[in-house]
């Protein structure tokens, strides 16, 4: 047995599917102004002849157009998710390779450097890939936040099989947290 969709629906999805291209390629441009504003920010605050109030501000310049740019990576994922919600195999070892290379230029540019290790062999998970590569990102940031504040220093990130699991490894050689904040 069949099952077909009447035409009027077809209108619609194609509808549907015209406007998350629309919004996909708009935050994309919107995403690509904000890197360069974060970017501009951050080489004004490595000049040393600016007075305190200027350097606060543009750090809330930085931080603020870093937490749109979040934003717009949740709407261009959103625009491209799978509306029948399945997950499909990914390759961790692709999604860690691809993180590292995203934040390359901002871990370059905090002095900092960066160490990976993938296994040979694709490590395949079940998972949606825009979602496993935002959480790669994100722990990566943190990580160069926990070190912005030494100036210097490694993250290291690796994908390990362990059994039936894949394990997304990332850590650096800061302080790390005091005990007292645990």
């Amino acid at each position: 047995m069949s099952v077909s969709t009447p035409p009027e629906h077809h209108l619609t999805l194609n509808r549907l599917a015209t406007i998350a291209r629309l919004v996909a390629g708009a935050a994309h441009e919107v995403n690509n102004a904000l890197q360069v504003i974060c970017g501009s920010a951050e080489l004004l605050q490595n000049r040393t002849d600016l007075p305190e109030p200027v350097q606060k501000t543009l750090t809330r310049i930085r931080d603020q157009a870093a937490r749109a740019a979040s934003a717009m990576t949740g709407v261009v994922a959103l625009s491209r998710a799978q509306p029948d919600g399945r997950t499909y195999l990914v390759d961790m070892c692709d999604i860690a390779s691809r993180a590292v290379e995203l934040r390359r230029y901002s871990i370059g540019r905090a002095d900092l450097r960066v160490q990976i290790d993938l296994p040979s062999e694709p490590q395949l998970v079940n998972g949606h890939r825009l979602h496993l590569l935002q959480a790669a990102l994100n722990i990566i940031h943190t990580a160069e936040q926990a070190l912005a504040r030494q100036r210097s220093g490694c993250i290291y990130v690796a994908v390990v099989a362990d059994g039936d699991h894949v394990i997304l490894r990332v850590s650096d050689d800061g302080p790390g947290v005091p005990p007292a904040d645990v």
